[in-house]
């Protein structure tokens, strides 16, 4: 049983409502529950950084619950995170663009790029090896030395002889640099080859030429270094002239 007190009623267990919520339908009563739901999920929304970790799978998984609980009931922040995720996918796309090489439609690097590509035309006119006529000399005898058969002699220095030479039981083609025997006699010279020997062997790098043996043989000492078929800077320098830096 209700009393009419005006604007309010009291019902027979003591509780004064309003007018307006004795009349509130149960359908109106979940709106209004959904409503003050969605105001309090709003008022606790995660910020940028935190939404971007739940995107990231940065975030725990009681957070994760947490977080994925909250955007079904926040629209707002539903909408945040698809702005996250497509500034994500346009990100990634950015980083997937294949570079634009702008310098290569540069003058100098057209004229850098011409020159390297005619110098195999500029071999071809020399000889097998890419070395003039002029400049090949036969080793001196022996024209064996130790397993190595001695083929053409590359280049000369003080510190020795560098021939183009075969392994003969590996029938390998090396570099085969050997101390001159006017500088067998000088102490110096020799453990200065010899050093030059170890220190070959502990280097290992794709710019640098291999080492494969040392050893002495008929009184002369040699190491055997990885052969690369081709000309000499200096031998280039002189057919061609000076090489730019972005060349060499």
């Amino acid at each position: 049983m209700c009393r009419d007190l005006g604007d309010a009623t009291q019902t027979e267990s003591g509780t004064t409502r309003s007018q307006s919520e004795l009349s509130m339908t149960p359908e109106r009563a979940v709106c209004g529950n959904a409503q003050r739901s969605r105001t309090m999920a709003q008022e606790n929304c995660p910020n940028t950084q935190r939404l971007t970790d739940y995107l990231l799978g940065k975030v725990s998984e009681a957070e994760t619950a947490a977080l994925a609980n909250h955007l079904t009931e926040c629209r707002q922040c539903a909408v945040r995170v698809e702005e996250l995720e497509l500034v994500g996918d346009e990100l990634v796309a950015m980083v997937r663009r294949p570079v634009e090489m702008d310098y290569l439609s540069e003058p100098e690097c057209r004229r850098a790029v011409a020159k390297a590509e005619s110098i195999p035309d500029q071999l071809a006119q020399w000889t097998g090896s890419g070395r003039p006529d002029a400049d090949r000399r036969q080793p001196p005898l022996p024209r064996r030395l130790g397993q190595y058969e001695l083929l053409e002699l590359i280049g000369q220095g003080g510190m020795g002889a560098v021939y183009k030479a075969r392994h003969i039981r590996l029938d390998r083609i090396v570099a085969l640099k050997v101390l001159p025997a006017e500088r067998l006699s000088s102490p110096q010279a020799v453990a200065r080859f010899q050093r030059e020997m170890k220190a070959a062997g502990r280097l290992q790098h794709p710019n640098i030429v291999s080492a494969y043996d040392a050893g002495e043989a008929a009184g002369s000492h040699y190491l055997a270094m990885e052969y690369v078929a081709g000309v000499d800077l200096a031998t280039l320098v002189k057919r061609l002239g000076p090489v730019p830096v972005a060349d060499a």
